[in-house]
């Protein structure tokens, strides 16, 4: 029997500069990244919509980490891992591990073990795995991307915004919110998107729904100078220019969006229509209650 772990990962950030931070600092050069620790050895952890953490094979290795097998943790059969791209890889598995991010502390379920830096290229070289965010289900993530930092908040001290909040519907335990985007052509759809912190760019639309509508016939659209990549390799992509994105109360006008094109891994069909990644975040301040399936979108500084 085969069985397949998916994950959903595309590519580098932006940099922004940290200012001080009486949370969590994050840094974003390439990626959302939580100086964190497992077992005691420090780790760089990227945000990322898994459920658990995913380790760059490397640091297991540096960390003396004993790595199992996945018939050695229970699984049956041949298993395998990808993610965006048609890669595919055979993991290895670190158990007995014990995270720590700012004052939270949990004891971890075995953690996948694959190589990162190979498919995701030399960007990751700094970055040891994959924080899943809903690790802090008995937590907010209070996430200020342009401060720099990452409050971790205990749900029952957490004070709701006064603005309205999106309500998130979980696709393959991911996290899901209603949007819309609107075209230079006057098209407007009405998307899900899937709330990838691990995710690069702004915006980019499976191939499913660009097929269902076919957008790259009648958009104009361009081959990216640069390319993404996924857990599963090298992307294809075209590049077109959206006039708005909305995601509830918040709006982002005239931004360049890519359209998936690539027919196998995580982006090809998946249930939500689009992404919504970083690029487009890093100007708000974002709160995500994973347990209550609620997303604030914020002015930065508010």
């Amino acid at each position: 029997m085969r069985k397949l772990l998916a994950l959903l990962f595309l590519g580098p950030l932006g940099c922004h500069a940290a200012v001080e931070c009486n949370g969590v600092p994050i840094s974003t050069g390439h990626f959302i990244v939580v100086d964190a620790a497992l077992s005691g050895h420090p780790a760089r952890l990227a945000l990322d919509p898994i459920r658990n953490v995913l380790l760059d094979r490397r640091f297991a290795d540096s960390a003396g980490l004993d790595v199992l097998s996945a018939r050695q943790v229970g699984y049956e059969g041949r298993v395998s891992i990808g993610g965006a791209g048609a890669g595919q890889q055979e993991p290895g598995f670190g158990t007995g591990l014990e995270l720590q991010a700012g004052e939270v502390i949990r004891k971890l379920p075995p953690v996948v073990v694959v190589d990162l830096r190979g498919p995701l290229g030399p960007a990751f070289t700094k970055i040891d795995g994959l924080l899943g965010t809903d690790l802090f289900s008995e937590h907010v993530l209070d996430l200020d991307i342009p401060a720099g930092c990452l409050t971790i908040v205990p749900r029952d001290r957490f004070e709701a915004p006064e603005t309205e909040a999106l309500a998130i519907e979980r696709m393959r335990n991911r996290p899901v919110v209603q949007g819309s985007v609107e075209f230079p052509n006057g098209e407007r759809h009405e998307l899900r998107f899937l709330l990838d912190f691990g995710m690069s760019g702004g915006v980019r639309l499976s191939t499913r729904f660009v097929d269902e509508h076919h957008l790259d016939e009648q958009l104009p659209t361009t081959v990216p100078e640069h390319m993404e990549t996924g857990l599963g390799g090298a992307l294809r992509s075209l590049e077109t220019k959206a006039t708005a994105v909305e995601l509830g109360d918040a709006r982002w006008r005239n931004l360049p969006i890519r359209l998936a094109r690539e027919t196998e891994g995580a982006d090809a069909d998946p249930p939500w229509d689009a992404l919504v990644g970083v690029a487009l975040l890093k100007t708000r301040h974002i709160i995500y209650d994973p347990a209550g399936d609620r997303f604030w979108v914020l002015p930065a500084g508010q």
